[in-house]
């Protein structure tokens, strides 16, 4: 699956969800840098009371586009989320 793919798909399956106030790519595909290997970065923007829901439907988004074999949540001062699908 390419990136393109990817962005498409994440932003298709959260573009109605209201928890989201806003959705961003960032890394090089935000700064219009992006490259065959580039990874994708997004940055969402979401009410503290709904970051555990909103990681739920993410992680459920990604599956939906392709099987992850890393997800990893931590939190430095906002949610963070670490994720690697097998593409």
């Amino acid at each position: 699956m390419d990136q393109a793919a990817i962005i498409n798909g994440v932003a298709d399956h959260l573009a109605d969800d209201q928890r989201v106030n806003a959705l961003f790519l960032s890394g090089s595909f935000g700064r219009g840098e992006e490259g065959e290997f580039s990874d994708v970065d997004f940055v969402a923007v979401a009410a503290p009371d709904h970051h555990d829901d909103l990681m739920q439907a993410w992680r459920a988004a990604l599956e939906s586009l392709a099987p992850l074999i890393m997800w990893k949540r931590s939190y430095p001062s906002a949610p963070l989320i670490n994720a690697i699908t097998k593409d």
